[in-house]
């Protein structure tokens, strides 16, 4: 089965990281993964604040036949989920990415 990446990069609203974090960790991602071909996710916090307007990422692994049934999908299911209101919709930057290899790992060393 296709395997792609969804990249979600946002910010809170000022002063809303701790509970902007709470709920993103804690509610969102647990929504998120509970959508059809959503099986993965994984959060960060950029350290290189000169290179991108958004301070945090969640990197969703997908597993669908296509991308676009797995947008259409979340689509379906983001109008029943709880949205925080420290999250600051205007920062919101979406990508979807597909593989073209299989995981590399290293072998030794």
């Amino acid at each position: 089965m296709p395997s792609f990446l969804l990249m979600v990069a946002s910010n809170p609203k000022a002063g809303g990281d701790d509970a902007y974090n709470e709920w993103y960790t804690n509610q969102h991602i647990p929504d998120v993964l509970k959508v059809p071909g959503f099986v993965a996710a994984r959060r960060y916090q950029t350290i290189d604040h000169d290179k991108t307007s958004q301070n945090y990422l969640a990197l969703y692994e997908i597993e669908a036949a296509s991308f676009e049934d797995a947008r259409a999908s979340l689509t379906k299911h983001a109008k029943e989920m709880y949205i925080a209101r420290e999250f600051d919709r205007d920062s919101l930057l979406v990508v979807g990415y597909e593989a073209i290899t299989e995981r590399i790992v290293r072998t030794s060393g």
